[in-house]
């Protein structure tokens, strides 16, 4: 699920956590010989919006993310790994 925290009315701090077992599939949904397990994300970041309500666009946002779980799930070579990038959101 999604969580977000107002911290003015232009920037908010957005929490994304999830976690699945996946049977036989990797991280791309492709199927894996005898790969069955648990993988977990958690992501937070801030956010720079016009207004900090939902559904208003655009939207800039940088995040972390921390993605693990079973090795022969993710591929992985160690159990987590973090992950850093940006996004913009727009409507058109």
């Amino acid at each position: 699920g999604r969580g977000t925290q107002k911290l003015s009315d232009n920037v908010s701090m957005i929490y994304e956590a999830g976690v699945t077992n996946k049977a036989n599939l990797d991280l791309n949904g492709n199927a894996t010989s005898d790969a069955d397990g648990v993988v977990y994300k958690l992501t937070a970041g801030p956010a720079v919006q016009m207004n900090t309500m939902p559904w208003v666009r655009p939207i800039i946002r940088t995040y972390a993310t921390i993605i693990g779980g079973d090795k022969e799930v993710t591929g992985f070579d160690k159990t987590s790994e973090l992950r850093l990038g940006a996004q913009f959101e727009t409507y058109f």
